[in-house]
């Protein structure tokens, strides 16, 4: 039998929650029946995530319209995730490949049609509401982010269903857009209704953070979902592929996925002490920019011991 120590995670950033909590929660219902997402069988299990409080989490100063457009796109992700798991198989990757290339129709502004499946019409639903809160501009950087996570998604599926198994640089690589982490750091410019040039998005120092910021986040869920992802035989996670190819064991891996995760929390903190002044206006919006980032990283982490999708987790595991 052996023990999986999974370690605590701890960050020096403020933490708060947005107190339009449970009416978000409330929307959510409603949003996921009105668009067939979920049935009987599956609404409580998807309850059961608590992604209202996600949300509530990692966007605390969110109005209740843009913490619902939030709740709403992090719903759908999980569900796309959980489809395209699912359609990682022989029988059914170029099903998967047909509703990528619809999603990918509807991000470039195409209209649904009645028979399209309902993940369809909820993405364009989405998109349409967060068109009406938010700059061209930002709503194209949230839009190009969203196409990487379907194409990443894809590339994952294709993985699984040919057995292929990316080496720890690729996988490293490909982490942030699988985890959808870049459209939902972009949703930090609808919540506090910013808009950023492209002197500031393209910024060397911006970009840097954007990625710690997904690294932290991504691999930290990587190393609390370990357990049950080598239980289920899954390779695309960091504290296995360091497992099977470092020469260590499960126990050891995470450990070092832990270091790795503190590496970039530092990293973070000394890139947040290089920033670059542009000007006054932009130096305060970066700064409430910053502090969004800060709150997906701290908030991620308060979400973790009160999700459902980890309720089996402890700090030791027995298999």
């Amino acid at each position: 039998m052996q023990l999986f120590t999974i370690p605590n995670f701890t960050y020096p950033f403020p933490s708060s929650i947005n107190p339009n909590a449970k009416d978000v929660e409330l929307h959510l219902l409603e949003w996921l029946n009105n668009f067939s997402l979920v049935t009987e069988s599956t609404i409580c299990k998807v309850l059961a995530i608590k992604l209202h409080l996600l949300a509530a989490y990692t966007y605390p100063t969110a109005s209740i319209t843009s913490l619902e457009i939030a709740t709403d796109f992090l719903a759908w992700t999980f569900i796309y995730d959980d489809k395209s798991e699912e359609m990682g198989i022989p029988e059914k990757i170029n099903n998967l490949y047909q509703l990528n290339h619809r999603l990918n129709e509807i991000l470039r502004g195409v209209n649904p049609v009645k028979e399209d499946q309902p993940l369809i019409h909820a993405l364009a639903n989405i998109c349409q509401r967060l068109k009406k809160q938010c700059s061209m501009n930002s709503y194209n950087r949230f839009i190009k982010g969203v196409e990487g996570f379907i194409n990443a998604s894809a590339w994952e599926a294709k993985n699984n269903c040919a057995e292929i198994k990316p080496t720890l640089s690729t996988y490293l690589k490909m982490r942030p857009y699988i985890g959808g982490g870049y459209p939902l750091l972009d949703l930090i410019e609808l919540v506090e209704g910013i808009e950023f040039g492209s002197e500031f998005v393209n910024h060397p120092t911006i970009q840097a953070l954007r990625l710690t910021t997904n690294n932290i986040v991504l691999w930290s869920n990587d190393i609390v979902s370990c357990h049950k992802e080598y239980k289920a035989g899954q390779y695309h996670n960091l504290a296995i592929i360091l497992h099977q190819t470092r020469n260590c064991t499960l126990e050891e891996a995470i450990q070092k996925a832990k270091q790795m995760h503190d590496a970039e929390v530092e990293s973070f903190c000394e890139l947040v002490s290089q920033l670059p002044s542009l000007s006054l206006l932009v130096d305060a919006e970066m700064q409430r920019y910053v502090a969004g980032l800060q709150s997906w990283i701290s908030g991620h982490c308060d979400w973790f011991s009160i999700s459902g999708r980890y309720k089996t987790f402890t700090n030791s595991y027995k298999s």
